[in-house]
């Protein structure tokens, strides 16, 4: 286990705040290689459009402070209110790795919101942050994935 300043939820993903990545075992059992996210999706939902996903607030191409509505359109990505650029994390200084389905690694310089067109947003202020996909009982000594 290891300790964390704050926690944040939004559905099945967990998020932990912790001071830093370093010195965390966060890839569990099976030692996943990591695979960086470069869309900022955690997690596909059952539906299309439906995902989790990291998206930054600072417009990448002309520098604007966008505010996200609590909830978002799952037809319609977040864009910059100015220019109508994606604000995807991409070319951003925020990286994504996820180790496996449920694991992952979240480091950002500046603050980033967690959407879902379900949920409300979930603003994170820069820092590092473990990310876990809540799991459920499906047996025993079984478990499965939650999907919303």
């Amino acid at each position: 286990m290891f300790k964390y300043e704050k926690a944040y939820r939004q559905g099945e993903i967990l998020i932990f705040k912790v001071k830093s990545l370093k010195g965390i075992n966060i890839r569990g059992r099976n030692y996943e290689k990591p695979r960086r996210v470069l869309n900022g999706v955690i997690r596909e939902g059952e539906k299309e459009g439906h995902e989790h996903k990291i998206v930054i607030r600072t417009c990448l191409e002309c520098g604007t402070k966008n505010r996200l509505p609590d909830i978002i359109d799952e037809n319609k990505a977040p864009v910059c209110g100015q220019c109508k650029k994606p604000l995807t994390i991409e070319k951003s200084t925020a990286t994504l790795e996820m180790f496996g389905e449920e694991t992952g690694a979240l480091k950002t310089d500046e603050p980033v919101t967690l959407i879902h067109p379900e949920h409300k947003k979930v603003e994170l202020p820069k820092g590092e942050y473990v990310v876990k996909v809540q799991k459920e009982a499906t047996g025993k000594n079984k478990s499965a994935s939650v999907k919303d």
